[in-house]
């Protein structure tokens, strides 16, 4: 007899279900977390309340200490998705919540040199020329790394979503990343790509909006708490996550202190001219004398 579960969706992981019923492949299984694909080649994943909460997620009502989810998936045991439902084993789960996981534009970060560096899982994880020659950094960044999500995967998407908290300009990095994804299905792991096209599609971690949102403030303290709440996710993913959106945090910093004197001119010549034109007016309403 199978259990029933509600869960709560993403609206990702939502659509795919209904876009790939049939057959899903394992790809991983952890007490927090697993991962299926699904026919469609999307990548789901179903999370413990207590697991990171991923873009591609549906989350059960339990924690990985009511539900270690490495039991649904022993040797032999089937994944089957449906237009409303998805099946582990004798699990059936259902969705019946929402969860947006688009991140939202916070503003200005105020001095991110404040929050405290982590050395980057990779020596070579270099994220020199995000923002100014972002072919040549996916090149060198996508699919670098071990396990299910590289290190340079996570990099490029703490970038992505500084450019969405931040307002920078990245349809260049955007692009770049889906043309590596596109030129080679083996550039990195399933689950990795999922992630990297909801990060080009502006979704990302509850944590990075935290983040993003801490350091818009002029609190060092705030940021660093997100920060330090950024680097506990994964063995190496929050570092890695973290080192791309405070590169771009850094880049948004150095484009806003740029403009200020081309601002602050356009502002003085604006004022200059106002003045001009009063002065043309009041001239222009000055009664006529008359010469005796």
């Amino acid at each position: 007899m199978a259990v029933l579960s509600s869960a709560t969706a993403t609206e990702f992981a939502d659509r795919a279900l209904a876009g790939s019923p049939g057959p899903a492949r394992w790809l991983g299984s952890f007490p927090t977390a697993c991962y299926l694909e699904l026919g469609s080649g999307a990548v789901v994943a179903v999370l413990t309340a207590d697991a990171v909460q991923l873009p591609i997620g549906l989350t059960l009502p339990w924690s990985s200490s009511q539900l270690d989810l490495r039991s649904l998936a022993p040797a032999g045991s089937t994944a089957t998705a449906g237009a409303d439902e998805l099946r582990l084993g004798r699990l059936r789960i259902e969705p019946t919540g929402w969860r947006d996981a688009a991140l939202r534009y916070c503003g200005q970060p105020v001095r991110p040199e404040l929050v405290c560096s982590a050395a980057l899982p990779l020596a070579e994880l270099d994220p020199d020329g995000l923002f100014t020659a972002p072919a040549v950094a996916v090149a060198r960044l996508l699919g670098r790394g071990s396990g299910l999500t590289p290190a340079g995967d996570d990099l490029l998407c703490g970038a992505l979503a500084a450019a969405r908290l931040f307002g920078l300009p990245a349809a260049e990095l955007g692009h770049a990343v889906l043309d590596r994804l596109a030129a080679s299905r083996t550039a990195t792991t399933s689950l990795s790509r999922q992630l990297l096209l909801r990060a080009v599609a502006g979704d990302g971690l509850p944590e990075l909006q935290e983040l993003g949102q801490a350091l818009c403030r002029p609190e060092p303290l705030t940021a660093e708490l997100a920060w330090r709440r950024l680097l506990r996710i994964g063995h190496s993913s929050g570092a890695a996550l973290g080192a791309g959106l405070l590169t771009g945090a850094r880049q948004a910093a150095r484009m806003s202190a740029a403009s200020q004197p081309a601002a602050a001119s356009r502002q003085a010549a604006a004022s200059r001219q106002a003045a001009a034109s009063r002065q043309a007016a009041a001239s222009r309403q000055a009664p006529f004398r008359t010469v005796a």
